[in-house]
């Protein structure tokens, strides 16, 4: 192995020596002053970056820079650290305002308040609260302004927050919404917690919406408006007693009051009986009874008996119209005093006098059998009589229940000669007044012969069409009845007919029957009536009335009242106007006729007292006339006057 030369390692021991001698690198952690890197300065006090980055730096630990702490800390009292783009933003201790500055922005900013996670049902809630001492009064404010035209910061409209009342358990509060009008606010709504209502100030547009469930109407001075509502007056009406409104228009309507059960006036005879038919005849009403009377009267107040009294009831009347004689028909063979013999039959002229109906063809009078109960006249002024017989009161001619009798008083069967007719009793023929030839029949009969057929099946009622006495087309039924239809009446273009029938397609008792042109169908009636009882009696008078077996009389569904005695028997709408009902009480003779009262006449008395600016309150009142009569009155406070309008005229007080 060699040796190092002596002086190499001299040279090695004096290069250590110096480097002993110098600071050892790298420098430590306490000082930064011998750091020295290529481009940058370093002090013990900063470092200058000379716009280069410090990249991955995990922490920074510093509380001040230039003796302001970091992170800058923005006090409540400025915003002026605050820089978003496009905005300024300035602040005091009593309001923030934010700016948009900027030139051309959006035409709709928005300010977003946004839930980025909701989670359940929770709901986002923007709190307002003043949290002043409790002070009565306004507490929050929330403002509208644009610029006017002449670039003027203008409040256009204001919602405000009030607090009426702010005692612990009843503390109230009021929400007011006002509207800028011509430089002044003035609050168009109030919800007002303090009078428990809304408070519309100014005028309400519906724009063609309706205002529902609304219970009343009040004026400021107390006066109600009227609900849209139709009433009754069943007593005198007055104005009600408050002060007066300028302008106001009251205006009532009378549609009439119900209908009432009101005896006939007048002195009776004490032999009247129950009324079983009428007929207006000579300008009179004829009203025929179950004891065989017939009274007259032109006014249904004074009544008079024609010459002579029957011994049998009086079931049907009519107008021969060639011969100007009232028929009669019933169950009567002879006159009470015998002095003339009848067969069910009698004719009476416009003097009261009695005599005999013969036939000119067969010189007999009237008919053999039970009696006549129905007599109507066709639109030739041929008469169709009903009831149960078989044949004149000769028994010339056989005519089965129903029986024709042509202008020259000529008896006839349905056919002339085969004797025709139904099976059982005829109880009405009623002519369509709106069909004129044709006729309704209704009895206890199943079936008719006639030169179609013998037995064809007519269930209790039966449609015959006529010309002359010859029939034109086959006789049937509209609607086959279990039981037997008594009364008929016509209101328009239906007929209506009652009994003691079930089971019909639109209920019991009443069948309501219509021509379609071709043939007459059973339909539902337009006055939803539905009897409960058997009918004895139908009539029509600008609705449908009837009596039933239960005593009551009715107005489509209506119980207008009740006989006072027995049963309603019936007479058709009298010429005086009313429809005039009898019972079938002996025991209340001799005041047995009842008519129905519809009053059409109401009298509407002023205020009393004063009614404006202490003038006194006329006397009299308003009348309206008819039934659907309309009266307003205005009052004018310029002329201190009530204006009474009609559809005739005017007038005032």
């Amino acid at each position: 192995m060699a040796t190092t030369p002596t002086y190499i390692n001299q040279r090695i021991n004096n290069l250590q020596s110096q480097i002993n001698a110098i600071t050892p690198y790298p420098p430590i952690a306490d000082s930064l002053a011998s750091v020295l890197l290529i481009g940058n300065s370093a002090g013990a006090t900063d470092i200058n970056m000379n716009n280069q980055d410090i990249l991955a730096v995990d922490n920074i630990n510093l509380t001040t820079i230039n003796g302001v702490a970091y992170p800058p800390v923005v006090a409540p009292d400025t915003l002026n650290a605050v820089l978003i783009a496009g905005n300024t933003a300035t602040g005091t201790t009593a309001k923030i305002t934010l700016n948009n500055t900027t030139a051309g922005g959006t035409a709709n900013p928005i300010t977003s308040l946004n839930l980025t996670t909701l989670v359940g049902t929770g709901s986002l809630v923007e709190e307002g609260y003043n949290q002043r001492n409790p002070v009565v009064g306004e507490f929050a404010r929330k403002s509208f302004y644009s610029k006017t035209t002449t670039n003027v910061k203008t409040e256009y409209a204001r919602i405000t927050a009030n607090a009426p009342v702010v005692t612990n358990g009843s503390q109230k509060g009021r929400l007011d919404i006002d509207i800028n009008v011509n430089g002044s606010l003035t609050t168009y709504l109030s919800a007002n917690g303090s009078s428990q209502q809304v408070d519309i100030l100014k005028t309400l547009s519906m724009n063609g919406n309706a205002i529902s469930v609304c219970n009343n109407i009040t004026t400021q001075n107390s006066n109600t408006y009227g609900k849209n509502t139709v009433q009754f007056y069943t007593a005198d009406a007055s104005i009600p007693s408050y002060t007066p409104d300028d302008q106001l228009r009251l205006t009532m309507i009378n549609e009439g009051v119900p209908d009432v059960i009101t005896p006939l006036s007048g002195t009776f005879p004490s032999t009247w009986g129950n009324i079983l038919c009428s007929c207006d005849y000579n300008s009179s009403t004829y009203v025929g009874t179950d004891n065989g009377f017939i009274y007259y009267s032109s006014d249904g107040i004074t009544w008079n008996t024609i010459s002579e009294s029957f011994n049998g009831a009086i079931y049907a009347m009519a107008v021969n119209q060639n011969s100007n004689l009232l028929y009669a028909g019933g169950t009567f063979t002879q006159t009470s005093s015998g002095s003339l013999s009848l067969s069910l039959m009698v004719s009476v002229d416009t003097a009261g006098n009695v005599g005999q109906v013969v036939w000119t063809n067969y010189a007999s009078n009237g008919f053999n059998g039970t009696f006549v109960r129905c007599i109507e006249y066709a639109n030739t002024g041929y008469l169709y009589i009903g009831g149960r017989f078989t044949a004149d009161g000769g028994n010339n001619i056989t005519c089965k229940n129903i029986a024709i009798v042509d202008n020259a008083n000529n008896l006839y069967s349905l056919d002339n000669t085969s004797g025709y007719g139904f099976d059982n009793d005829v109880n009405f023929i009623k002519r369509d007044a709106t069909n004129g030839s044709y006729f309704i029949v209704g009895g206890n009969f199943t079936t008719i012969d006639s030169s179609f057929g013998s037995s064809v099946s007519v269930q209790r009622n039966a449609v015959l069409n006529t010309n002359d006495y010859n029939l034109l087309t086959a006789p049937y039924e509209v609607v086959s009845m279990n039981a037997e239809p008594v009364a008929i009446t016509q209101n328009g273009n239906e007929l209506y007919i009652g009994g003691n029938f079930t089971g019909l397609p639109f209920g019991d008792y009443l069948a309501n029957f219509q021509w379609d042109g071709s043939v007459y169908q059973v339909i539902a009636n337009p006055y939803g009536a539905t009897p409960s009882a058997p009918l004895t009696t139908v009539l029509q008078d600008g609705g449908i009335f009837w009596t039933d077996t239960n005593g009551k009389l009715w107005e489509a569904n209506v119980n207008v009242g009740s006989a006072p005695f027995g049963y309603f028997n019936w007479i058709d709408r009298a010429i005086w106007g009313q429809l005039i009902f009898s019972t079938n009480a002996p025991a209340q003779n001799p005041t047995v006729a009842y008519f129905l009262f519809t009053s059409d006449v109401i009298t509407l008395t002023l205020t009393v007292g004063t009614i404006y600016n202490g003038v006194s309150q006329y006397a009299g009142g308003i009348v309206l006339n008819a039934i659907g009569s309309v009266v307003e009155m205005i009052y004018q406070s310029t002329q201190n006057r009530w204006y009474v309008l009609t559809a005739n005229n005017s007038s005032f007080f």
